[in-house]
């Protein structure tokens, strides 16, 4: 079990450290492919104007002139990607937790 989560045992602070990193770098290589996906697409000069409060991908693809099915493709398995994994991690680490419990002895 501490092979698999290293931090079952305790959590040092260079283990948080690194954990933070990991985190904001992945952030980091998502975002950046969000950005070249939308960068690679060519904008006609009619629809010029997004109604919408923030500037999110969905709406600045479909300001594109092009086909932009692979396009959402590649959003959607992303945003799934992004969602299933850390709901994985938690779902395994409640188990861990449950079974800790249950192995409690009680008087």
């Amino acid at each position: 079990m501490t092979a698999m989560w290293p931090s079952a045992t305790n959590m040092t602070c260079t283990l948080c450290v690194q954990k933070l990193g990991g985190a904001v770098g992945l952030a980091f290589f998502l975002s950046l492919q969000f950005t070249a996906l939308i960068f690679t697409l060519p904008f006609c000069g009619h629809r010029r104007e997004i109604n919408h409060f923030l500037c999110n991908v969905p709406p600045v693809l479909c300001l594109s002139c092009t086909d932009i099915r692979v396009h959402q493709a590649v959003l959607y398995v992303v945003s799934v990607l992004v969602l299933t994994i850390p709901f994985l991690f938690i779902c395994v680490s409640y188990m861990f937790i449950t079974c800790a419990i249950l192995r409690i002895r009680s008087a």
